[in-house]
């Protein structure tokens, strides 16, 4: 207790060896007054004349003496009660400093004591537990992430449209890249059909030439179909084989006139006859030839059968290897040389008319590749008309994207400038509605302090006090201000 009544009831301080009286209950107080705690009443024997009072600290005192003398330590007495509040200003407003834990059912009470009041709670054992944040910082966090949000929103579309620009621009490079890959083959093939002179007539000749190698209708349809001169090989086919055969027998009709020429002649009084093999006398078939006995053919006296017919001739097959044979050359040799003129006359009649076939086959040859060479000339020129197609949809699509970057970027500049001062606008407004106001977790909340009807301050140990606005809330109020306001300067000594 910091004072204590004389004898004429004035408030006195403690003084060494002093006494005075409780003004409350009007017992002994003896004056404490040790070099180490502060000088203070306390009564002679133990009373509890005021149960609201708690054991005064340091952390109290300093508090108090920011207060005139005669505002502290004030005697309420109401409904014939009395308590001592630790300050009661000018205005009547009671205000209590609370430093131990307190009963809800006693702030009710005290509250109800005292009306006009509030509470100066010690906060500074338990700030360790409080998780205070500025609801001005959190507001300007949110702000702020609102509106990176916008701006990511509406950055969005357009990375979204110039996603779909790439898309497209990517497509249609794969397109003219795939259209180029396509050209160059349809030029390469193009330039394969691109033949000069001697290219064509080189190719006819090597046509020409395996014509004799051909043996089966597949190689005829593989090999000259394509150029379309199946007809003419075949027609020339025919016309060599004719010519072949005719030349075979023409050959057979020589070597038998050769034959007979060369056969050693056998004179008779009538004729003379040459000496033949009976198996080449039947292949030429004599009108009259004879039958030599060989047992006789060194006799001085000629002796022989004479043969009229083939018929006759053929009847000596079994007994042939008894005889020589011989024959009239005469009739044979004519009969051979008519052949021999027939087949001459054949072989000619059989060369007239055949056609220059290496000129033919040049022109379809080269019918053939000019027709190759204009039909893959088109798809070269449809090839490259798809290119130009592709490149002009490619210009076309740059020059939108273009127009629609600029037009964005005028929108979003504007956008951001709008976005820019309604944030500025938000901010200020954040910062005058939450000024001074926080947000609070209080770990192992003391409960008491949560549903008081009289304003609460929490001292941390610092310049400022926090004042409970609503459960979750505490405003910000620096010592100075709530000294100016609850003791305006001229009534108090704050420095006694």
């Amino acid at each position: 207790m910091q004072f204590g009544l004389d004898e004429h009831g004035r408030r006195i301080k403690p003084f060494k060896n002093g006494r005075s009286t409780c003004p409350l209950c009007n017992n002994i107080l003896v004056a404490h007054c040790g070099d180490i705690n502060a000088w203070h009443w306390q009564h002679y024997k133990a009373v509890d004349c005021d149960s609201w009072k708690e054991p005064e600290t340091a952390w109290h005192r300093n508090w108090k003496k920011k207060w005139a003398e005669a505002e502290r330590e004030v005697i309420i007495q109401k409904d014939g009660k009395k308590h001592i509040a630790d300050i009661q200003n000018k205005n009547g407003i009671v205000i209590e400093f609370q430093n131990s834990p307190i009963s809800m059912s006693t702030i009710n009470v005290r509250e109800t004591f005292y009306g006009k009041m509030f509470w100066v709670i010690n906060a500074k054992n338990f700030v360790d537990h409080l998780n205070i944040w500025s609801l001005v910082t959190k507001e300007l966090k949110e702000l702020e992430i609102g509106h990176n949000k916008s701006m990511a929103r509406d950055g969005y579309f357009y990375r979204t449209e110039m996603e779909e620009f790439g898309k497209k621009i990517d497509g249609l490079k794969r397109k003219i890249n795939s259209s180029k890959d396509q050209l160059r083959n349809a030029k390469s093939h193009m330039e394969s059909f691109r033949k000069t002179p001697s290219e064509v007539s080189a190719v006819a000749a090597l046509a020409i030439n395996k014509w004799n190698e051909i043996k089966s209708v597949y190689e005829i349809t593989n090999y000259y179909s394509v150029y379309g001169i199946t007809d003419y090989f075949k027609q020339d086919r025919l016309q060599k084989q004719k010519q072949r055969i005719l030349v075979s027998e023409l050959e057979v009709v020589e070597k038998s006139i050769l034959q007979i020429n060369g056969a050693a002649s056998y004179r008779t009084a009538d004729n003379e006859f040459k000496l033949m093999d009976y198996a080449e006398l039947v292949k030429l078939k004599p009108v009259a030839s004879i039958a030599i006995p060989k047992h006789a053919q060194h006799s001085m006296f000629p002796v022989f059968n004479a043969i009229r017919s083939f018929e006759q001739l053929g009847s000596y097959q079994h007994k042939q290897a008894q005889y020589l044979f011989a024959m009239d050359a005469k009739s044979v040799l004519d009969r051979l040389d008519r052949e021999r003129n027939d087949i001459l006359i054949k072989m000619e009649a059989n060369l007239v008319g055949v056609p220059d076939y290496f000129n033919l086959v040049t022109e379809k040859v080269k019918a053939y590749y000019d027709h190759n060479y204009q039909l893959t000339k088109k798809h070269v020129d449809g090839w490259q008309r798809q290119i130009d197609n592709y490149i002009a949809e490619l210009d076309e699509l740059d020059n939108e994207m273009i127009n629609f970057q600029k037009r964005e970027e005028i929108v979003r500049d504007s956008m951001q400038e709008e976005s820019g001062k309604e944030l500025e606008r938000n901010r200020l407004n954040a910062m005058k509605r939450w000024k001074g106001l926080y947000g609070f977790r209080w770990k192992n909340e003391r409960k008491s302090w949560s549903e008081t009807g009289c304003p609460v301050f929490f001292d941390i140990g610092e310049e400022y006090l926090f004042q409970r606005v609503t459960p979750n809330t505490l405003k910000k109020v620096s010592i100075s201000t709530f000294l100016n306001k609850y003791n305006p300067p001229g009534l108090a000594n704050i420095n006694a």
